[in-house]
């Protein structure tokens, strides 16, 4: 999402799998430091190295110099609005969506475990009456 692209290259998607695997991150050169350094950190093949990995879990990317300027207590206390807020006209609109996936015809795979049927009829949508109506 900082790049609007991926950091990977490749001519088609195995390309880019295989790139993925082996390559390292292509970063522009004129995108700041602390987002190269926290995508680096977020993007690094160990996992136990990767940032958010250590002990100090989550608080290590909300420390993340990136981050300096986020009030993170405000955050967790919703007294911040979001960036974007969608307009939508019916409980079904899906205009915010690209078409390319909403004219795609849904094929639903049919249920082989009468005991996982069992379990979805037993299912209660009370908390949800709006999608009873």
């Amino acid at each position: 999402m900082l790049l609007q692209q991926s950091p990977f290259r490749g001519e088609d998607e195995d390309e880019i799998y295989d790139a993925i695997l082996a390559d390292e991150p292509l970063y522009p050169i004129h995108m700041p430091r602390d987002s190269v350094s926290i995508l680096q950190k977020l993007l690094t093949r160990e996992p136990e190295l990767r940032l958010g990995s250590g002990p100090t879990d989550a608080q290590e990317i909300m420390s993340h110099a990136f981050f300096r300027n986020i009030n993170w207590d405000d955050i967790y206390h919703k007294r911040i609005g979001t960036p974007f807020q969608p307009q939508i006209t019916n409980p079904t609109d899906t205009s915010n969506f690209d078409s390319e996936f909403t004219s795609v015809t849904p094929v639903l795979t049919p249920v082989q475990s009468g005991t996982f049927l069992s379990f979805l009829l037993s299912l209660s949508l009370s908390p949800y009456p709006s999608l009873l109506a």
